[in-house]
């Protein structure tokens, strides 16, 4: 491998945690709505499921899928209360 090492050092990491710094979290500076908050999860977590039933783990899938549920559901709820 020749080069720099993409991941080390330099202005990079620093601009990548400005920029996710704006956007995560409670006290980011950008909030982000809700819907899309659910939406960017399900397509993740669904994905991840569906990757696990492809490889033939069926059972697995279906117990990550629940737990997600529970935990978007749990979460959602939380976070509408307060």
């Amino acid at each position: 491998m020749s080069g720099p090492d993409p991941f080390a050092g330099g202005r990079r990491p620093a601009r990548r945690r400005r920029a996710l710094g704006s956007v995560r979290g409670p006290e980011g500076r950008y909030a982000i709505p809700h819907a899309a908050r659910l939406g960017v999860k399900a397509v993740v977590f669904g994905a991840a499921a569906l990757a696990l039933l492809a490889l033939g783990h069926r059972w697995p899938a279906l117990w990550f899928a629940v737990a997600v549920l529970v935990n978007t559901a749990l979460a959602s709820y939380y976070r509408t209360r307060s």
